[in-house]
């Protein structure tokens, strides 16, 4: 299938210069006049990068208009500021941290939201001193900004100052009350961290008592009233979280829960539940298996089970599980921040890596998405998961090689499987790299040796690669193994037609992919083109028109037709089929059509031309005699 190229439209410098430069003057003369620092107010246009670029303009067009007058402190501030939010925004996060450090030097008491981005691009850097010194150095009794509070007591326990961070957590659950209980879960987390449960499990009291609806409060809860070998209430608490509506990651902690309390039968229920609306949930599916396994009481199964159920309890984090939450909901810039302080406590946490780099492409951060994922080395968890996501974001970002190539060790174990490879080879193709596409397929077709499938396109790989004689042998290995692959006997006796090769065989094996799809203009196509090859030009043309016929918007099809037609000494039937051939060259796989059919409309034009003066002529002579 030959598929549609567009070439992307250049963007048009705007025609609104003069409705944006009186704007200006008026947004000028309001600074002028305000006498106070603009960061204060709270019209910063940080919500819309629409709104964010045309005020920089609108300052940059008054400030030449200005000429040498000085510009205002309070303005200088504000510009710089405005700077920063749009390198900010398109991740630039050394140049965001120079406007902003220069939009303080403006400002006399620097705003919180300036204080909360500089923290944020610290914390990016994992500068977590610098980032709590700016958080620190802009708290104010009057503060009210939820997720300064937020990323600030997040920076606090980071750096085992819970005390501190719980200080900050508090503020919000007394000033926000959408906040509430995501800041009470922090600050029993924090507990948690400190290796306080008592206190922690006052705090979650606290909210389902506040909150009786809570999910996320019983279900934390439970997990501390677990850890305090409080099975019963532990139990309570899960069955509350589930019957609330927990998600999958709840109902799976209770399944375990109920596994190591020796309720297999609950635990299955509770799994297959899971399992019946999500059957991918691998996690799940390896926990019903251990179940499975301690119920026949095997020692190798219960040592097994226990391992498993160790490493689970490593895995509990609150953060990542509330940033995978915000994952979920789309909130990428939220999932982001929590992850980052995750990886900011632990370094080395593969799944945070992961799920950042999630967040990241969420926010179309594709640089430094990939970025992110190739930091998870082989051997660490979620290293395949990586690979494959890094891959399919440079593929829609256009860099083929570099997909595949990022992908490639992710497939060297003799674990891969037929699906990954076969996205691996398409890459390559995708690359032109026939070579390691081929060498791709080969592993695809040990795995699966009796596919016609495989055989068809690594025929097709060996062609593309100018290795014909390797490509026939596979195509008819493709055939023998499946006699209707239709799409094998069109290739091999189109591709023999092309070299003017067998041509007697190439035609019967292209009927023979008629009689499996007589109206596929494909294969009328290739049969027409051999039977021109043949010297047969009536043959040619009847199928070609068929062909046409069932595919009128395909320029080599068009351009075939053209070709007989002009050889039958239908010059103007061949000019009008290659001008409509012209307006499908964009779909062509093959970019020399258009320089073929431009070549022959102009050598069909001279030919018409030369034609009708000789016409011209024979008529004067018969007049003059």
């Amino acid at each position: 299938m030959r598929l549609k190229k567009q070439n992307p439209k250049k963007l048009k410098p705007s025609s609104q210069c003069l409705k944006f430069r009186l704007f200006a003057y008026v947004f000028t003369s309001l600074f002028m006049l305000s006498g106070c620092s603009a960061l204060k107010s709270k019209n910063i246009p940080v919500d819309s990068g629409l709104k964010l670029n045309r005020a920089i303009l609108e300052e940059q067009i008054a400030r030449s208009d200005r000429g040498m007058e000085k510009v205002p402190k309070q303005s200088e501030g504000y510009y710089y500021f405005m700077l920063g939010e749009l390198a900010f925004r398109n991740n630039s996060l050394e140049e965001a941290l120079d406007y902003y450090e220069e939009a303080v030097e403006y400002e006399d008491q620097p705003a919180t939201i300036l204080r909360k981005r500089l923290a944020q691009i610290y914390l990016q850097k994992g500068e977590l001193e610098s980032a709590s010194e700016e958080l620190a150095a802009g708290l104010t009794e009057d503060t009210k900004d939820v997720e300064y509070f937020q990323l600030y007591g997040g920076l606090l326990a980071s750096q085992k100052k819970y005390d501190e961070a719980v200080k900050m957590y508090r503020r919000v659950s007394t000033s926000s009350p959408k906040a509430f209980e995501y800041s009470l879960i922090l600050i029993a987390n924090t507990y948690e961290q400190k290796g306080d449960l008592g206190a922690s499990l006052k705090t979650l009291s606290e909210l389902v008592e506040k909150k009786p609806k809570s999910i996320f409060g019983y279900y934390y809860r439970a997990r501390v009233y677990e850890a305090l070998k409080k099975e019963k209430n532990a139990k309570a608490d899960f069955q509350k979280a589930v019957k609330l509506g927990g998600s999958e990651a709840v109902k799976y902690d209770y399944a375990r829960f109920l596994a190591l309390s020796g309720e297999f039968t609950e635990a299955r229920r509770v799994g297959d539940e899971v399992l019946a609306a999500n059957p991918s949930n691998s996690k799940m599916r390896v926990l019903m298996g251990k179940i499975l396994l301690r119920e026949n009481k095997v020692e190798e199964a219960l040592a097994e089970f226990e391992q498993v159920a160790e490493t689970n309890g490593k895995d509990f984090n609150t953060r990542l599980k509330i940033a995978i939450i915000k994952l979920e909901k789309g909130d990428f810039v939220g999932a982001e921040t929590e992850l980052r302080l995750v990886l900011a406590e632990q370094p080395k946490h593969a799944s945070a890596r992961y799920y950042l780099g999630s967040a990241l492409a969420g926010q179309k951060k594709d640089a430094a998405s990939v970025d992110e994922l190739l930091k998870i080395r082989k051997g660490e968890s979620y290293y395949f998961e990586s690979r494959m996501m890094a891959s399919l974001i440079l593929r829609q970002s256009g860099a083929v090689s570099e997909a595949a190539e990022v992908l490639e060790p992710a497939l060297e174990s003799e674990s891969a499987t037929v699906k990954h490879l076969g996205f691996l080879a398409g890459l390559q193709r995708e690359a032109q790299d026939f070579s390691a596409a081929q060498k791709t397929i080969l592993r695809i077709i040990e795995l699966e040796p009796e596919s016609d499938r495989h055989y068809f396109t690594l025929g097709v790989f060996y062609d593309r690669g100018g290795k014909f004689s390797k490509a026939e042998k596979a195509l008819e290995k493709a055939i023998a193994l499946n006699p209707k692959n239709a799409d094998a006997l069109n290739y091999l006796g189109y591709a023999l037609a092309e070299r003017g090769r067998k041509l007697t065989k190439a035609s019967e094996f292209i009927k023979s992919a008629l009689r499996i799809d007589p109206k596929n203009g494909y294969y009328l196509d290739s049969l027409g083109w051999v039977y021109y090859k043949m010297g047969n030009i009536a043959a040619a043309l009847v199928e070609l028109k068929k062909a046409v016929k069932y595919v009128s918007d395909d320029a080599v099809i068009l351009e075939h037709l053209a070709i007989v037609q002009r050889e039958n000494g239908q010059r103007k039937d061949s000019l009008s089929t290659l001008e409509q051939a012209q307006g499908y060259v964009g779909n062509a796989d093959d970019k020399e059509v258009g320089n073929r059919v431009a070549k022959m409309i102009g050598e069909l034009k001279v030919e018409l031309e030369q034609n009708s003066d000789n016409l011209f002529d024979s008529s004067a002579k018969g007049a003059s005699q």
